[in-house]
């Protein structure tokens, strides 16, 4: 369904450009033609002309209008991350505002090689730079190859891309190659209760011992979770999983009917997680 609608949506999106794009080139067609008849004694068209000129400027303007809301969509997502890199009329704006638009279609092998095709056809500031390898990054991040995904991580570090979030995708990706170790270094720098993000880094501890199958870790991160409220519904659903794995089965099914009664998100997604540790099934890493 969601797939569906981001494609009924960006054939509604096409369909616009195209019938503004189709109407200029009408109107400028019959502009010409009524222009010659003008020349060879008809004056009453100079009056069609004058109109359709008027018309012209109708179009014109809506064409702009539709332009920005549609590259405005995409900066207001992340428009802390992309800034005021990516903003014009150029093709190469127009391109990334393509890819990232891709990316949040979930379309991410499309747009990790539209990002890296904007890495090799332009001569881009480092401020560009540090936002392209970052969206590169997470398309890597999210396909699971995270090799790639660090050194891009690490390409955007080097260009200037700073943000407060910044770490945690590393730290994620890093846990998520099996360094548990170093990616709990950099979670620690953010178990302040000051911290924006504070509320969501224990759970993402467990989630990263739980990836790893060390269910006695993810438990303990889970538990300190449940008891302080930070991220409850994630983190009641953690317990289920991980006291699922450790075998206690009698626990796991209170906390997986805790997690539904507190509307945990990804409902699907938790159930089928449940479901192939229950019968035995390869466990694929999550999102």
């Amino acid at each position: 369904m969601k797939n569906f609608k981001a494609k009924f949506m960006g054939f509604i999106k096409n369909i616009s450009e195209g019938v503004i794009f189709g109407n200029f080139v009408a109107t400028v067609i019959f502009q010409i033609f009524c222009v010659f008849l003008a020349l060879i004694g008809e004056p009453d068209f100079f009056n069609i002309t004058a109109f359709y000129l008027a018309l012209d400027v109708v179009v014109i303007i809506s064409a702009i209008f539709v332009h920005l809301q549609k590259s405005g969509s995409i900066h207001k997502i992340d428009a802390d991350i992309i800034g005021n890199n990516f903003i014009g009329f150029g093709k190469k704006s127009r391109n990334f505002r393509k890819a990232v638009e891709d990316f949040f279609n979930e379309n991410f092998p499309k747009a990790v090689d539209e990002l890296k095709d904007i890495e090799e056809k332009y001569n881009l500031s480092d401020s560009e730079n540090g936002v392209l390898c970052f969206y590169i990054a997470r398309c890597y991040h999210i396909m699971r190859y995270y090799t790639h995904a660090m050194n891009y991580y690490e390409k955007a570090e080097k260009f200037g891309f700073s943000h407060h979030f910044f770490m945690l995708f590393k730290a994620n990706c890093i846990g998520d190659s099996g360094d548990t170790e170093k990616a709990l270094d950099i979670y620690n720098m953010y178990l302040k209760p000051d911290d924006e993000y504070f509320i969501y880094i224990k759970t993402n501890i467990g989630k990263m011992y739980l990836e790893n199958r060390q269910p006695e870790k993810a438990l303990k991160w889970y538990l300190e979770a449940v008891e302080e409220k930070l991220n409850y519904a994630t983190a009641l659903g953690g317990c289920s999983l991980a006291y699922l794995m450790l075998g206690d089965n009698e626990n796991s099914k209170k906390y997986y009917q805790y997690a539904i009664i507190n509307n945990i998100e990804d409902l699907d997604g938790f159930k089928d997680y449940y479901k192939e540790i229950s019968e035995g099934l390869p466990l694929k890493k999550r999102k």
